[in-house]
């Protein structure tokens, strides 16, 4: 019996980022969580001690927060520093310069966070090395043979318009237009196929007509 191996797209799992009410319910259970762990290391006696962890904190919620978050998440840490490490009873007092200049690094780390989580993001939306093409079991690279009984890639009739075109297809999604032979190439090698061979049946389904055939 022969199993026909499905084709993947090889794209990554992409992670979300946070909508702004998690992003707050994050700083909030964070910042929160901190003061026990400081008061226990004795550094709520010394702001200047605990601030950074602060802005770790920022930084850490940044990661899956959207840029435009980043101001939400120094406010809200800036609150439960100033509030309950500076003053400790809750208090919230604005000194001048100082509060300006530990909010504006707050915010900074948050930034620093965001545009890391977008980095990564980014980076996870890339198809994976290989890509689409080089997954599909029915694909020889180099002269490999295989067992799968259709080819990974389909070239559909001619499309008229000004120029023609056909559709190209890859484990039955659409990935382009071609007008011409030197695009199915492209498709190919930008999907991961560097040695595409257009006249294996096993790699390239003409369909409506061959690979000279690009008129209605």
């Amino acid at each position: 019996m022969i199993t026909v191996p499905r084709c993947t797209t090889g794209a990554r799992a992409v992670p979300r980022p946070y909508s702004a009410p998690m992003v707050c319910a994050c700083v909030f259970l964070g910042s929160a969580g901190l003061l026990p762990l400081l008061g226990a290391a004795g550094e709520l006696h010394h702001p200047a001690a605990a601030f950074p962890a602060y802005c770790a904190l920022a930084a850490a919620t940044g990661l899956r927060a959207r840029a435009r978050a980043a101001p939400l998440c120094a406010l809200l840490c800036w609150l439960f520093y100033d509030g309950f490490v500076v003053h400790q009873q809750g208090e919230l007092t604005w000194d001048g310069s100082t509060d300006a200049r530990r909010l504006g690094v707050l915010l900074a780390a948050a930034a620093l966070g965001t545009a890391a989580g977008c980095a990564v993001r980014a980076l996870a939306a890339r198809p994976a090395p290989g890509g689409r093409l080089a997954r599909c079991a029915g694909v020889r690279q180099a002269g490999g043979m295989s067992d799968h009984v259709g080819p990974p890639m389909v070239v559909s009739g001619v499309v008229p318009g000004d120029p023609p075109f056909r559709m190209v297809e890859v484990d039955g999604e659409p990935v382009g237009i071609a007008r011409d032979l030197s695009d199915v190439v492209r498709l190919a090698r930008r999907l991961g196929l560097k040695h595409v061979d257009l006249d294996d049946p096993a790699v390239v389904r003409w369909v409506g007509g061959g690979k000279y055939h690009w008129n209605p």
